[in-house]
């Protein structure tokens, strides 16, 4: 099978990927290239272990470096985000990610938006659930229904499956979309 990526650009203080012709908002997928790769809490093999994803499980990619990528995807169900090795995923990488030009306009709803702006808006997305949900992301990386490896107090043990917005890297674009869709209906 075949996998075709955009020539993009990786903000990193966004986790966004925009691709270069129409300065769209796009996530990369990789995939998974070995039998079971296990998903850790840092980017060490001495990490904690968060779970494991099957040969050509679908993932996410958020930030990259040069042996650890932080992704995320959904394994029986729960979603879980975290560090792989680089080495165990697969894509198309005849069009590398490039690092962004920070400087450079983002578009969201039709409209470009200055990184700082896009930065903002995640930081005050993130503060909105955490007041929605009345707790701190004490532990945010256990993500197993019962936070025992956190006391019981993990952000992930709700029992509707619902996901935490917890970190910059948690706000979709969808999250974006509407924030700035509702803050330009404000104005």
């Amino acid at each position: 099978m075949k996998f075709s990526f955009f020539v993009a650009l990786l903000c990193f203080n966004a986790s966004l990927v925009v691709a270069s012709d129409s300065v769209k908002a796009i996530p990369i997928i990789l995939f998974v290239d070995e039998p079971s790769v296990a998903i850790r809490s840092v980017n060490s093999f001495d990490g904690v272990k968060l779970g494991s994803f099957q040969k050509d499980s679908e993932l996410h990619l958020h930030n990259f470096g040069e042996k650890w990528h932080f992704v995320s995807g959904i394994n029986s169900g729960h979603y879980i985000r975290g560090w792989m090795w680089a080495k165990y995923l697969k894509g198309d990488f005849t069009n590398p990610p490039i690092l962004a030009n920070k400087s450079g306009p983002i578009d969201l709803q039709g409209r470009a938006f200055p990184p700082s702006q896009v930065r903002a808006a995640k930081e005050a997305i993130v503060q909105r659930d955490l007041e929605a949900r009345g707790q701190e992301c004490s532990c945010p990386y256990q993500i197993s229904k019962s936070g025992r490896q956190c006391g019981y107090t993990s952000a992930w043990t709700k029992w509707s499956g619902e996901r935490p917005i917890c970190f910059s890297t948690d706000v979709s674009l969808a999250d974006l979309d509407n924030y700035f869709a509702l803050n330009a209906t404000n104005n």
